[in-house]
């Protein structure tokens, strides 16, 4: 990330957007260096985890660097989860250290709390840490971090085995189940960042005589791999400026669109709908952009001639990828943008689409799996052999779940999926994750969640539960439960539906499929 801050030096890295604060790379990469030895100071080893647990700010590139670079891999978490949420993946990813701000800290004391452990104890001490200025009873300031770091003649680089050393650890459900630790190497993501600068004109390094400086606006969230890895890393190693935004919030976006002029965007449908269609969001705001790729869902062609009407120079492309891929397995080439298409395989990247019954490589316009090989695949999930035999088989192929097909261009169209992912906005929502925590409340017998079409969201999930005998338990009560136990992108806004028994195969996997075709 801050290997070209010395090219860089006196432009401007980081932007704070919603106070206008900022921070040129020569600031931002020494900040990096002596978080990096603070922590090391302070007791962090190699192969340590950290939990980022923060929304996008100006410290959360700083301290990732940092941390990736002591040797401890950062495992990234949703701002708006519950502690019940919280508390899985610590102990999942066995994360014994913690970056969050001020606002947050109740949520992560309750979740290392419902660990059995104490937050204020010796375990944790020193190991909360907060990056407001504000002193937290139990944290620790970020500013300590620094200071603990200053001296960084003194600092020694960690060895890092590039290979093998883990650099980041997103929690994604893959194909199916519950979320699974996903193993992502500093090669996995530096070969990554590569692969996506090789799409991107507007953010390839540049001569430092270059006139205009690459701006975008960092909305999407930094706990997601898309904004981590193909927003944040490229952006800052090419020398362009992230105008940090904390979540999407109509005022502030349509000001820092007006503000910052950014010359290229990343998001998911839903925002480039906001953009297409909100009257705030001027012409002249978009007039530095050269393009915006769009992810995480598929667009459709209504919605990219919406946008086109307003803003018909913009080039938009789309992308396909997976936590799995770190994320990027293909990219629409600017030079030729097809209707429907995520693009092409990303450089140094095999594909095919191989029949789902027999395994056979099809050939153009048939469907089937869609299965990616190359240097930005992981190694598999943190203690899950099984499910990574299951995504990762002969030969080093991912088989992604995504039902595709391709032309004789070598254009990949998705147009289904195999997996179970209910996307919400964008989010990846796992009905196995659902269906565990509907299954702690008393009275529900059995229960499965599908996710069924919605306007605005793309998809919402469903309920369908099964009472046990003589329960009272009311779809009022179910829903209620599920909003004070998990995200809010992961509310029943598709409804709760009581049924007599959940359709299963043999042996006994539930048949979304039948619940999908009876609510149609």
């Amino acid at each position: 990330m801050w290997s070209n801050a010395n090219k860089y030096q006196t432009r401007t890295a980081l932007v704070n957007g919603l106070n206008g604060d900022s921070i040129k790379y020569s600031e931002a990469s020494e900040m990096s260096t002596k978080v990096c030895h603070g922590l090391k100071q302070m007791g962090a080893k190699k192969g340590d985890v950290l939990a980022m647990f923060l929304p996008n700010c100006m410290e959360y590139p700083v301290v990732f660097g940092a941390a990736t670079n002591a040797g401890m891999a950062a495992t990234t978490m949703n701002p708006i989860y519950t502690s019940t949420e919280i508390a899985r993946q610590l102990k999942m990813s066995k994360a014994s250290w913690a970056v969050t701000n001020r606002d947050l800290v109740p949520v992560i004391k309750d979740a290392i709390t419902k660990l059995g452990q104490n937050p204020a104890g010796e375990e944790w001490k020193n190991r909360i840490i907060i990056v407001d200025k504000e002193p937290v009873p139990g944290c620790i300031n970020l500013e300590l971090v620094l200071e603990a770091g200053k001296n960084i003649e003194n600092y020694t680089k960690t060895e890092i085995d590039v290979m093998n050393d883990l650099a980041c650890l997103p929690y994604s459900s893959g194909t199916t189940g519950l979320p699974k630790g996903v193993m992502l190497t500093h090669f996995n993501l530096v070969a990554n960042a590569c692969q996506s600068v090789m799409g991107h004109p507007d953010i390839q390094i540049c001569g430092e005589n270059e006139v205009e400086q690459p701006v975008t606006l960092c909305i999407l969230p930094l706990y997601h791999i898309y904004a981590l890895n193909v927003t944040m890393t490229p952006t800052l190693w090419s020398g362009g400026q992230l105008v940090m935004l904390p979540k999407f919030d109509p005022k502030t976006f349509i000001h820092a669109l007006e503000t910052y002029k950014p010359t290229f965007l990343h998001l998911a449908p839903p925002l480039l709908a906001f953009c297409a269609d909100n009257a705030g969001v001027k012409a002249e705001s978009l007039e530095r952009l050269h393009h915006i790729m769009t992810a995480a869902a598929p667009s459709g062609p209504t919605l990219l001639r919406r946008f086109k009407k307003k803003a018909p120079s913009v080039i938009l492309k789309e992308g396909w990828g997976m936590s799995e891929t770190s994320p990027l397995g293909l990219l629409s080439s600017l030079s030729q943008i097809v209707e429907g298409s995520c693009g092409v395989v990303t450089p140094n990247t095999e594909c095919k689409i191989v029949d789902v019954s027999t395994g056979d490589n099809l050939p153009p316009h048939k469907t089937g799996e869609l299965c990616i090989r190359g240097p930005q695949v992981m190694p598999g999930y943190l203690d899950n052999d099984k499910a990574t035999k299951e995504t990762i088989k002969e030969n080093g192929w991912l088989y992604s779940g995504d039902i595709a097909y391709h032309d004789e261009d070598g254009n990949i169209f998705i147009v289904d999926r195999l997996k179970e992912l209910i996307k919400v906005k964008g989010f990846q929502v796992p009905p196995a994750e659902l269906e565990d925590l509907l299954r702690t409340i008393p009275g529900v017998a059995d229960v499965a969640v599908i996710g069924i079409p919605h306007e605005r969201f793309g998809e919402a999930p469903r309920a369908y539960i099964v009472k046990s005998a003589d329960s009272k338990i009311t779809d009022v009560e179910i829903t209620k439960y599920v909003a004070e136990n998990a995200a809010p992108y992961k509310q029943l806004v598709g409804g709760v539906e009581f049924i007599e028994a959940i359709p299963k195969s043999n042996p006994g996997k539930i048949l979304r499929k039948e619940l999908k075709a009876s609510f149609k």
